[in-house]
């Protein structure tokens, strides 16, 4: 932990404070890679960025939600899991699956 009681980012990827919608809204469309803890793999491509209205009075940084496709018929359990993108490096969000369709698992990360 620094001395702000943020996380520091694995493998010099991003930290929280510097996670804003206005940062993936050009990411929109690009894939990232998800890995989970037991050393798996699986391509996420990130197809939604939505600002939301924060629901506490001064809060720091806007609000807003990610949300991702893992293609195929994988089931994940919301959880922990670390995203790697080429631009954005290394970071670790908690992701809550919101469905499994023909399309894929849908997974989506709040911030707020």
């Amino acid at each position: 932990m620094q001395g702000n009681n943020q996380q520091s980012p694995p493998h010099g990827g991003l930290n929280l404070s510097e996670m804003t919608a206005e940062l993936f809204v050009p990411r929109r469309g690009e894939a990232f890679i998800l890995h989970t803890f037991d050393n798996q793999q699986f391509p996420a491509a990130l197809e939604r960025v939505t600002p939301l209205r924060s629901r506490r009075p001064g809060a720091g940084g806007a609000a807003f939600s990610l949300e991702f496709r893992v293609p195929g018929q994988t089931v994940l359990p919301q959880r922990i899991y670390r995203l790697e993108h080429p631009g954005l490096g290394v970071f670790d969000v908690f992701l809550v699956p919101l469905a499994l369709d023909d399309s894929g698992l849908q997974l989506q990360a709040i911030f707020n």
